[in-house]
């Protein structure tokens, strides 16, 4: 029977740790591990309840499938397993037909346009296309490029959710370019994610230009598509993957299948080291990872935090994850995680600004029209003391969750 939409149980959980790392050592068994290539889960494992459901939560199951003639699975959990594989690869069939319509229709207006994350990093960890499964498209543009690559997606019959102003070269649309680093796009058939930097993280992970004359062109299904190089490629997954708290085991199977590509010291020399050191750490925590325990360098302590964090968020469901009530401490502590990357004075002003300031704040929640600035601050020091008012009515001494 198929998954349900439950969340995994940290039995679940724990047991698709150890499934995973096992699989992992099978790909890396050649170079690193020969004893690892004979290892088996304990059939036990493969009958822990929610762990059908981690599988699902975690998108694994294109990891997963290929050892289900190699492991004792009971029919009706491999079939499920078949089944959930057959689906991710079918959306990664979709994801990329939505890819390469964008790509060439930005093309056409002479946009230059990287393909970040899925078929293409798929690509470049496993040479199909389809091992990462769907998901949204993630473009990549210059920022002088931005509006016209907005345009040309209207075009194809998206809409904006939020983020952008819909007048360029306005104070607001050069702040929020300067605060933020995406803006969503969605029509039925897909959703597109426009990247104009890769990340709030500006200084560390390379800008357009920088990506663009080092960028990586790959055969997809008979096309070539530009992305990110490797090394690229690397750190803004470890830098990515940390922003999320990690909360998806598939983002922690590239980060251990892209480093495997370098040499320890390599991996290293890549920027930035902090967001590499962590990810690493919750990467060998789940996947075993052998290549990367030079890398990770953590305290015990700081060690401990960080995967107590990770494995939290791997419980919460995608849509859960971040959406606990409103409490300043958290707010705060949100804000310390996403500076704790920055080491140039610009990036921790604009994390900074990014939570006073928020791009959303510009724009109608209902209608998606601008706010002239008054009616925006106002609109946002009202949800503030609103916030403000329900925590203190739901009590001030409450243990934050």
């Amino acid at each position: 029977m198929p998954p349900s939409a439950d969340p995994p149980t940290g039995a679940g959980l724990r047991a698709l740790y150890a499934l995973l790392a096992i699989a992992m050592a099978r790909e890396t068994s050649p170079p690193w591990d020969p004893s690892s290539s004979a290892a088996a889960p304990d059939p036990d494992q493969l009958l822990v309840g929610g762990l059908l459901e981690a599988i699902r939560r975690h998108r694994l199951a294109v990891v997963l499938e290929p050892h289900l003639g190699r492991w004792p699975w009971s029919e009706e959990r491999a079939e499920a397993v078949r089944a959930l594989a057959a689906r991710q690869r079918l959306a990664a069939m979709a994801q990329l037909r939505t890819a390469l319509e964008a790509l060439r229709a930005l093309a056409a207006h002479d946009v230059r346009a990287l393909l970040i994350k899925g078929p293409a990093l798929a690509m470049q960890t496993t040479a199909n296309y389809t091992d990462r499964g769907g998901g949204d498209v993630d473009l990549f543009v210059a920022p002088a490029d931005l509006s016209r690559a907005v345009g040309v997606l209207e075009g194809l019959g998206y809409d904006q959710l939020g983020a952008l102003p819909r007048h360029p070269g306005q104070r607001r649309w050069r702040y929020v370019c300067w605060v933020h680093h995406e803006q969503q796009l969605r029509r039925p058939t897909g959703l597109i994610d426009l990247h104009w930097a890769l990340a709030p993280l500006r200084h560390g992970l390379p800008d357009f230009d920088a990506a663009w004359t080092q960028r990586a062109t790959l055969p997809i299904d008979g096309h070539a598509v530009d992305t990110l190089s490797r090394g690229h490629a690397l750190a803004y997954a470890c830098v990515h993957a940390q922003r999320d708290q990690w909360m998806e085991l598939r983002a922690l199977v590239d980060i251990d299948r892209l480093a495997r590509q370098f040499r320890p010291e390599q991996v290293l020399s890549l920027q930035p080291q902090r967001a590499l050191r962590l990810s690493a750490a919750v990467t060998i925590a789940a996947t075993g990872a052998p290549h990367l325990k030079g890398v990770a360098g953590l305290g015990r302590r700081q060690r401990r935090t960080v995967l107590d964090r990770a494995w939290q968020a791997q419980l919460d469901l995608p849509h859960q994850h971040g959406q606990r009530p409103w409490h300043p401490q958290r707010a705060w502590q949100h804000w310390c995680q996403g500076a704790s990357l920055m080491r140039h004075p610009e990036d921790l002003l604009r994390t900074l600004a990014f939570q006073v300031f928020p791009p959303s704040m510009f724009q109608d929640s209902a209608s998606g029209a601008d706010l002239p600035l008054g009616a925006a601050c106002r609109g946002r020091l009202g949800r503030l003391t609103g916030r403000l008012g329900q925590w203190l009515e739901d009590g001030v001494g409450l243990k934050i969750g």
